[in-house]
């Protein structure tokens, strides 16, 4: 039997700077060891005459130089969550450096310094230079000396980006420029918050400039992750539809706190495991956010009137970002402000298409008011509304009692009648509307009219005829049925569409009449034969008067006697008449016309 023990290959040694994907990417492991020293401080110069990058930090620097040729070591002697110990190896690619000069010195009870020069060949089994300095027992730090190869171009923003968000001081010099680098940050954040797994930043951004990604900060860099968004999306989905607002349309960055568990993939932690650890992270992630934004818009809006509609015109404070039309309409319900939406009737108008079609064009009104009512019924949100009760819709909330009482349907009409109609709360209603989908009350499911007017028909024939709400309502509902007569209550006045009101008031007159009161039918039809009579017999006897006037001026006494003959005739002809438009009118008064 024989024992085996795992081993580093030459091969995979020599490899090992091609685990980092950038030249960026290799710099950040230098800046990482910085702050694992403990530096407050990193200089960084830029020699362009000997094309070499300097980094000088005044952490602890390190006593045994060895320890940066072994893979998977670290030296630093404070604690380090999961070092990969390959940071010097990073930077030894033959893309990016002809050599790499190591210059130490620590102090205290390891005091020691030392010069080490490597080259890419270290990683192919040559010897590196090691040489031995004396220390001042007092200074400590590290200096990175990178001889660059001529094509590797060196700026500010390359610089930033490497340096990450490690909390030391980065000063930098190129020549005789010099300033301080601060971390590069693609977007600023609108909130930051503290959670028990790390702080976390939020923007809506992400809306506008869809080339943000969601970015896991680990021990100070950012990891652009998609595996950290797909996350918290995933979060925000069981969570609530504010938490998907929030997170879909918005940009994260997240400090992460080591104790949550999760983890980057070693060893150039460019991308977050995708486990429990991070399901269970955002998910408390997710919840802290949407608290963290109901805090911010219940001080911007503490001064809020009771009902507002134009939400760019109010005073928001710092939270500016809530104006976000979608954002500040899911939080106001949260906060108390139901949202109350219907259509105007009156202003319901039509318009033609590119097509020459009609297109009905509504006119929502929409508000929030913290003193509205919250119904599971839409039909009854609807009419309450229409009526001038602010009601919202909020499937979770519990319907008032809905009595409708002697309800008196017929598929000659899409007006129903009722005895009486009334929500409790509200008192009695003169009429009850389905909303598009039809009515979605107890019992009145399968109802297949429109409304339910209470009142017998007489009524509801006054009611059409002296207002124009059930006229306006019956051409929408029209069109959400695609019903037949809505094309007879169009006219077209130079190629654009309109809505006759006056057709559909007829229209529905002759079907509540038609449908409930077939004598009402009857008079209003008796009302138009009239009407259309009595107009040919006017104009019959008007040419009957000029006549008489003329054979009245005749010398003929013939004439003349036939001229007072026909005076008299017309005379009761007129009475006559008058007593029938008198009658018609009557007719006319009962059928509502």
């Amino acid at each position: 039997m024989r024992t085996l023990y795992a081993q580093v290959s030459q091969r995979l040694l020599s490899e090992v700077p091609r685990f980092f994907g950038s030249f960026e990417a290799a710099l950040g492991e230098l800046f990482q060891n910085a702050s694992r020293s403990g530096a407050s401080e990193v200089r960084v110069t830029y020699d362009r005459g000997a094309h070499a990058l300097t980094l000088a930090d005044n952490g602890s620097g390190l006593a045994d130089p060895q320890i940066l040729l072994i893979a998977g070591e670290t030296g630093w002697n404070e604690k380090v969550i999961e070092p990969a110990g390959v940071g010097a190896f990073a930077i030894l690619r033959d893309e990016y450096v002809t050599r790499v000069e190591y210059e130490s010195y620590s102090a205290g009870a390891s005091c020691a310094a030392w010069r080490m020069t490597l080259t890419p060949t270290v990683l192919r089994g040559e010897p590196a230079t090691v040489e031995d300095l004396t220390p001042d027992g007092a200074s400590s730090g590290l200096t990175v000396r990178l001889f660059l190869k001529p094509e590797m171009k060196i700026s500010e923003e390359l610089l930033r980006r490497a340096r990450a968000f490690y909390p030391f001081k980065v000063l930098y010099a190129d020549g005789s420029d010099s300033c301080e680098l601060a971390p590069l940050r693609g977007w600023e954040p609108d909130l930051i918050l503290n959670t028990p797994i790390g702080a976390l930043e939020w923007s809506r951004t992400r809306k506008y400039l869809d080339k943000y990604l969601d970015e896991a900060v680990w021990e100070y860099r950012a990891l652009p992750s998609p595996t950290l968004g797909a996350a918290l999306r995933r979060a925000a989905q069981t969570h609530s539809e504010l938490a998907w607002e929030i997170v879909n349309h918005g940009v994260v960055r997240w400090f992460i706190d080591p104790a949550s568990g999760v983890r980057p993939r070693l060893p150039d932690r460019s991308e977050l495991f995708d486990d429990d650890a991070l399901a269970r992270a955002t998910q408390a992630l997710v919840a802290a956010l949407v608290e963290r934004v109901l805090e911010a818009a219940r001080q911007a809006t503490q001064n809020w009137p009771a009902r507002v509609s134009d939400l760019w015109s109010l005073p928001y404070g710092d939270a500016d970002w809530l104006k976000s039309s979608y954002l500040i309409e899911l939080v106001l319900p949260v906060l108390g402000w139901p949202k109350v939406k219907y259509t105007d009737l009156s202003q319901v108008s039509v318009y033609s298409t590119s097509y020459g079609d009609a297109e009905i064009d509504e006119q929502p009104v929409v508000f929030f008011d913290r003193t509205a009512r919250e119904v599971a019924s839409r039909a009854l949100a609807f009419t309450l509304n229409i009526l001038g009760h602010a009601t919202s819709f909020n499937p979770n909330a519990t319907n008032p009692r809905v009595i409708v009482d002697g309800l008196r349907e017929s598929a000659q009409c899409a007006i129903a009648l009722a005895e009486r109609i009334e929500v409790e709360g509200s008192g009695a209603l003169p009429y009850l509307i389905a909303d598009e989908e039809g009515f979605d009350l107890p019992g009145l499911e399968g109802l297949k009219q429109g409304l339910i007017f209470a009142g017998s028909a007489a009524e509801c024939i006054k009611f059409i005829s002296e207002s124009e709400e059930l006229a306006h309502l019956a051409a929408l509902r029209a069109w959400y049925g695609e019903d037949e007569c809505l094309s007879d209550w169009l006219t077209w006045d130079s190629g654009e569409p309109e809505l006759d009101y006056a057709q559909v008031r007829a229209s529905l007159i002759r079907q509540v009449s038609a449908a409930f009161e077939p004598d009402l039918a009857a008079a209003r039809d008796i009302a138009f034969k009239v009407r259309d009579a009595c107009g040919p017999l006017e104009q019959a006897l008007d040419e009957v008067h000029w006549a008489h006037v003329c054979l009245k001026n005749t010398g003929d006494a013939e004439l003349k006697t036939l001229a007072l003959q026909l005076t008299t005739c017309e005379k009761t002809l007129r009475a006559t008449l008058a007593a029938v438009e008198r009658r018609a009118r009557q007719l006319a008064q009962r059928a509502g016309l």
